[in-house]
């Protein structure tokens, strides 16, 4: 008896997305037998007993297809950033899968389970792809397990250029995302390069210490992170070619780049641009997840609206009282009939942005659709839980909307109660 593995999971053999297909095909050459069935038991990191599928024969090849998407997209959940600016590894990101196929045939008398004949264990991620990322036997993890100089970062926000990178103002947090496929490259450090003007300002490393081995890791690169960061270099493990403090307000731009133990890059050069947009407001920076897993964050400077809604509950009540004898009935215009016993309050925030890029509109159309989006303070690296309540977004594009911006409808993920009477 024999079970082959033909094909594994988009993605290859190492990892693979957590809310796309998780499919294998099986083969036996056992499979003409009576009451043939294959059989996938499914393990995953911490589960004491297998999920066990049991599926017939396709007719036309006598092959098998299982998915195991349904069960392994809810084991992952995500790792929103801490106010923690080394390599940390995200943990709640990505879940170990193990299947173990086997088969099961005979008289219906005596059906017996031949387990275990063909093993493979891989890791999937918080990712959900486009159907147009991964069809017609395309492998997305190539363009994102770190190796070369050509793997992205987890993240769809426009890179711009050496120039004009991804905008931060002095004082946001931001933290990129990446990803492993569990192959040999092994982390050394992430490079940073800061630069005044066109000035090479200083080169600094952070050394990875132990979480290099961690499928989905985070590092924090905002310019209030580097600020941080150059007051901590003894914990951090950092170099500066410049020395301590190596970040200033001079400092025009700078670039990202994970390199190995052997000086190689693992990852593109992610270039960002300091510009602080002037505004009368204090401007809400949100944090959010993306469909790679990582998390994103994108400033809305103009135009903010708080208001908020009320739930009433109330009932009707007699208006009158006794006399202190009970032989009348007494009124006073304070008394309530309609008596409000409960008042739930929701916090509501409506966002303007600034003008934005087509490249712009196109990737924050992410933010609209995460189920994870957060206020953060760029001072104390708090996290405000809040939900994007819009139900449609409109791409804008130059040639038919010229100048175009972003508004945003939130509403704070908890709710406000009032006295009861």
């Amino acid at each position: 008896m024999a079970i082959t593995i033909q094909s594994y999971p988009i993605g290859g053999q190492n990892v693979t997305m957590a809310h796309n297909p998780i499919e294998y095909v099986v083969s036996s050459t056992n499979k003409t037998q009576t009451n043939f069935k294959y059989i996938a038991d499914l393990y995953w990191l911490g589960a004491t007993e297998p999920v066990r599928f049991t599926m017939g024969v396709e007719p036309t090849y006598g092959n098998c297809r299982f998915d195991f998407s349904s069960i392994l997209r809810n084991l992952v959940t995500s790792d929103p950033p801490t106010f923690i600016n080394d390599f940390q590894p995200c943990t709640n990101s990505y879940q170990t899968l193990t299947v173990k196929f086997g088969e099961q045939y005979g008289a219906s008398s005596a059906l017996t389970n031949y387990l275990n004949l063909a093993t493979h264990t891989m890791k999937v991620w918080n990712a959900s792809l486009s159907v147009s990322d991964w069809w017609n036997n395309n492998n997305p993890v190539t363009a994102y397990a770190i190796k070369n100089d050509q793997r992205k970062f987890l993240t769809n926000v426009p890179r711009g250029d050496e120039f004009n990178g991804v905008k931060v103002c002095y004082n946001d947090l931001h933290y990129l995302y990446l990803l492993q496929d569990g192959t040999s490259n092994d982390i050394g450090y992430v490079e940073i390069l800061l630069y005044k003007g066109a000035s090479l300002h200083s080169i600094v490393t952070w050394d990875c210490a132990t979480t290099k081995t961690t499928p989905v890791l985070r590092v924090g690169v905002g310019a209030k992170n580097l600020q941080e960061a150059s007051t901590y270099q003894n914990e951090l493990n950092i170099t500066s070619t410049f020395g301590f403090p190596f970040m200033d307000t001079e400092i025009t731009r700078y670039s990202v780049q994970v390199i190995d133990v052997g000086a190689k890059p693992l990852t593109e050069v992610m270039w960002f641009k300091i510009e602080c947009e002037c505004t009368w407001e204090s401007p809400y920076r949100l944090c959010f997840l993306n469909k790679l897993g990582g998390y994103d964050f994108f400033n809305f400077n103009w135009n903010s609206k708080k208001t908020s809604s009320y739930k009433k509950t109330d009932y009707e009540r007699k208006m009158w009282e006794w006399n202190n004898t009970g032989t009348a009935i007494l009124y006073n215009s304070k008394s309530r009939g309609k008596t409000q016993y409960s008042t739930i309050i929701t916090d509501k925030l409506q966002l303007t942005s600034g003008w934005l890029t087509e490249d712009e509109s196109t990737w924050l159309e992410e933010l609209i659709a995460s189920p994870d989006v957060y206020i953060i303070n760029n001072t104390t690296g708090q996290l405000t839980a809040v939900t994007v309540t819009d139900s449609q977004y409109d791409y804008k594009t130059l040639e038919y909307d010229q100048l175009f911006n972003l508004t945003v409808n939130l509403e704070f993920a908890y709710t406000r109660f009032s006295q009861s009477l």
